[in-house]
């Protein structure tokens, strides 16, 4: 399984021939660029527009509500949660989406809003997380370091935070590190699951591509 960080909260994984591209972000709205990725599904969290840009989706079978999809060689697992801390008053509903193929599974949190202990039961120790750093509208770096805490996963990919020329009112990337400092951090251009050798600790993955805010 090969993860590429697109942007904001954007991945392109690619396994067993196909392509999932994961909460495609507006350029216009978040500040960043985006190229039209050709892929087979797009998975998306949420109905805001740094999040579901069907238009950087050429040709893809679009997911946009908790779908379970199972086929021979790969199954996506849909979980429903919320986009803040009130059961979704304030933002909404929320669809994290677990990606299981290669021996290797890849959850992705979209805009999670607060620490959801029925969602983390489903989670525990699986291979991979995207997961929401920025806060302001999702959770936090503290939460987000709580959730690494409780599902033990073994590579992290830090998400939604602010980098030079994003628009969008997050915090940078800081906050989150300064919380995990106790974990290996590692700056790659892609994540490629066959060559990733676990420790008995999370691993922390910070894309090289991104400019830090």
């Amino acid at each position: 399984m090969i993860i590429e960080y697109l942007g904001h909260s954007c991945f392109l994984v690619t396994t067993v021939g196909k392509k999932f591209l994961f909460d495609p972000f507006d350029p216009k709205m978040v500040g960043l660029p985006l190229k039209k990725q050709k892929c087979d599904y797009c998975l998306t969290s949420h109905g805001h527009a740094d999040h579901n840009y069907f238009s950087a989706a050429a040709g893809a079978r679009l997911i946009d509500i908790p779908q379970n999809i199972t086929e021979k060689d790969f199954s996506v697992t849909a979980y429903s949660t919320f986009h803040d801390d009130c059961k979704g008053l304030k933002r909404g509903k929320d669809i994290v989406f677990k990606l299981e193929s290669e021996n290797f599974s890849f959850v992705h949190f979209g805009d999670i809003g607060f620490l959801d202990y029925s969602l983390i039961r489903h989670l525990k120790n699986v291979d991979a997380i995207a997961i929401p750093v920025g806060g302001n509208y999702t959770i936090d770096g503290e939460t987000a370091a709580e959730y690494i805490r409780e599902i033990n996963p073994k590579a992290v990919f830090p998400m939604h935070y602010k980098v030079n020329g994003c628009k969008i009112d997050i915090s940078p990337i800081d906050g989150f590190l300064q919380k995990v400092a106790d974990l290996e951090t590692i700056n790659i251009s892609a994540f490629d699951s066959s060559a990733f050798k676990p420790t008995d600790r999370p691993v922390i993955f910070i894309p090289k591509n991104i400019m830090m805010k």
